[in-house]
């Protein structure tokens, strides 16, 4: 058997199956046998034979109940049935880890079966296994990957704040890891969906330190951290993140959310010109709310420049251009808001109207539009001030 051992340590698989039959042939039954079935199964899941390398393990722990390594054979048997593509892999880690708890390979066990719940999408249970699997004394290599599949899984579970001390952890525990620049950007993430955007942008500008994974991933670095930097009015800094996302990520799905965000970090600068040609980008190209955003926003400004009447046109492009009530839910708080936009752009004509008959068609239209806030938005949180609106307009007619 010893030879049959040293050439399976060596890949010389047919070799070393070859030396472990001849000494099975020789019916040794006790221990020794079930080590020789054990070092078959591993030599024949070198040679990729899985089915057979299977059968040899369970050949183990159905004669050898008392064997002192049915760990180990519980391991490489459920691994046989992973590479085989077996769908009975889990329930052998799971059996593995319930039943040898303190075995050197339950931490690894408790991981597998966490990585098949979390790619069935049950998170919470994946959750539960990557716990446990932590319990179980991993080695560092695998206490960090664990650590940071458990904050993914929480993450998902939209335990927001769970997931953030997770990655922290993980952090402070493991400095120069494998996983820190993924650990760092779930971070900002976490940050980023609890609106703690101080810390969303710290991450996320120590996250720029390292090489991101993936392409996309660099692109939400980039565009979560100038969103944070806009919450924290840092609009030059926003500007930055912004500029560098559409230098490198010009044709990412993403192009245009970043244009939009770089809008409003211009406007706030006083580069209007800039501000509306990245919006009127924005309204050539996108097919999503973000438009209908852009669009309202083009209105704001000329409101603020107090060109009412290209303001008008632009909250009427708004309101009407993308299917008026009819358009997707979200759609619904901007055409409602563009609409009271409008109304006030009539509204603050009235004082300067140049005849009564000026003045009375100031007052008509604005009605109009905060009637229409009322009626077709009813469940707007301005639908309070446009019956205000009315009730004041109601006196000057």
């Amino acid at each position: 058997m010893a030879r049959g051992l040293c050439r399976r340590q060596l890949g010389k698989w047919s070799d070393a199956l070859a030396d472990l039959d001849r000494y099975l042939e020789s019916a040794p039954q006790d221990a020794t046998r079930a080590d020789a079935l054990y070092e078959k199964g591993l030599a024949l899941a070198g040679a990729k034979n899985y089915s057979e390398a299977v059968s040899a393990f369970k050949q183990i722990l159905e004669q050898f109940a008392d064997y002192a390594g049915r760990d180990r054979v519980l391991f490489e048997l459920a691994w046989a049935q992973k590479e085989g593509g077996s769908g009975d892999a889990v329930a052998t880690f799971e059996e593995l880890a319930t039943k040898h708890g303190s075995s050197p390979y339950a931490a690894e066990a408790w991981f597998q079966v966490g990585e098949s719940r979390y790619g069935a999408k049950g998170y919470e249970k994946a959750a539960d296994a990557y716990r446990r699997a932590l319990g179980s004394k991993p080695n560092p290599e695998l206490d960090e990957l664990i650590r940071y599949k458990l904050g993914f899984a929480q993450y998902h579970l939209k335990q927001y704040a769970d997931a953030a001390e997770q990655f922290r952890a993980q952090l402070e525990q493991y400095p120069q890891g494998k996983l820190v620049a993924d650990a760092v950007f779930m971070a900002g993430e976490s940050y980023f969906k609890l609106k703690k955007y101080s810390d969303a942008y710290s991450r996320f500008t120590e996250a720029r330190r390292h090489p991101a994974r993936t392409p996309q991933i660099d692109a939400l670095i980039l565009l979560h951290g100038a969103q944070s930097a806009a919450q924290l009015k840092k609009w030059d800094a926003s500007r930055k993140w912004l500029e560098a996302f559409l230098k490198q990520h010009a044709d990412s799905p993403l192009a245009v959310e970043a244009r939009y965000e770089l809008g409003r970090a211009l406007k706030e600068l006083d580069e209007l010109d800039a501000a509306a040609e990245m919006w009127r980008q924005v309204v050539r190209d996108a097919r999503t709310v973000i438009a209908v955003q852009a669009q309202f926003m083009l209105g704001e400004l000329a409101f603020e420049r107090k060109n009412f009447d290209d303001a008008l046109k632009e909250f009427r492009l708004a309101m009407f251009r993308y299917g008026a009530e009819k358009a997707p839910a979200d759609y619904h708080p901007w055409q409602a808001r563009a609409a009271f936009e409008a109304a006030r752009c009539h509204e603050v004509r009235i004082r300067s109207a140049s005849s009564a008959a000026v003045r009375l068609k100031h007052v008509q239209e604005a009605r109009r539009f905060y009637q229409h806030v009322v009626e077709k938005y009813p469940k707007s949180d301005l639908v309070k001030a446009a019956r205000e609106r009315l009730a004041a307009l109601a006196q000057l007619q």
